[in-house]
């Protein structure tokens, strides 16, 4: 099983956001999980079924590779610069 929070972790190490300074533990746990769940639909050739998952205690069901947790956070942080450029002003 891989926990929920090695992703979150691995994610975390890409972005650097102020704003999250402003959210306590459980809204980033939320804002994170937001940001993985729509980054999975994305991962189409994952081996590892990123959908058996249980969400109550905040794990995959399988052991993700490095190389997967490595590519879902890339994707948690496209998921999370989108709203970033479309507010920017040019």
């Amino acid at each position: 099983m891989t926990s929920y929070d090695k992703v979150y972790k691995a994610f975390s190490k890409r972005i650097n956001d102020l704003k999250l300074l402003d959210l306590n533990d459980q809204e980033i746990i939320e804002y994170t999980h937001e940001l993985m769940e729509s980054a999975i639909p994305k991962f189409m050739m994952c081996k590892s079924d990123l959908f058996d998952r249980d969400d109550e205690l905040g794990h995959f069901n399988v052991d993700l590779l490095p190389i997967e947790i490595e590519i879902l956070a890339l994707l948690m942080t496209s998921e999370w610069l989108a709203p970033q450029i479309e507010t920017t002003e040019i």
